[in-house]
């Protein structure tokens, strides 16, 4: 290979950059998140959301009663790409503070009063650990911040968060 080929090889994006995440509307991303509380493998709801049947796992969700079917549709008609979705991750377009609550219980099995505190537009004392909060920080990253408030417990990883809109944050 000669350099020229090598150059245009390095410029290529599919090579150099990792593939960006889908940006999913609220419904769309609540319901592939109720849909993983049910504990199954991601073909298994790649097949359920792709087919519209959630009978296999409705019952075993943090939800169940959504309107599985309707936001599944809703997906279909904004073409959602589900196969990047599984494989790429995703962020959130737009996430207000009950959406947000939605997530934490849907993903991280986290409660309100129970496993953190809101003071105003934010979220104290959130308990994840690292790899949790950093993914968390990427899905909603346009509008929120997530930053450690204490150190992690050596035992189980596990370190209090602060999730604050970046809308209330003072920039001085």
């Amino acid at each position: 290979m000669n350099e020229h080929n090598q150059e245009e090889l390095l410029k290529r994006p599919s090579m150099l950059t990792p593939p960006s995440k889908q940006r999913l509307a609220l419904p769309i991303a609540l319901l592939l998140e109720n849909c993983r509380s049910s504990g199954e493998a991601d073909e298994a709801l790649l097949a359920c959301i792709g087919e519209r049947r959630f009978d296999s796992i409705r019952e075993r969700t943090a939800d169940p009663g959504m309107d599985f079917e309707e936001r599944a549709l809703l997906a279909e008609d904004m073409k959602v790409d589900w196969q990047a979705v599984f494989r790429d991750g995703y962020e959130f377009g737009f996430l207000h503070m009950n959406g947000l609550k939605r997530l934490l219980l849907f993903r991280y099995r986290l409660q309100a009063e129970r496993d953190y505190a809101q003071e105003g537009m934010a979220l104290r004392s959130v308990s994840l650990e690292t790899e949790e909060a950093t993914e968390l920080a990427s899905m909603i990253r346009s509008q929120w911040l997530v930053t450690q408030e204490q150190p992690a417990m050596a035992m189980n990883d596990q370190a209090a968060y602060a999730i604050t809109y970046k809308g209330t944050i003072n920039k001085s």
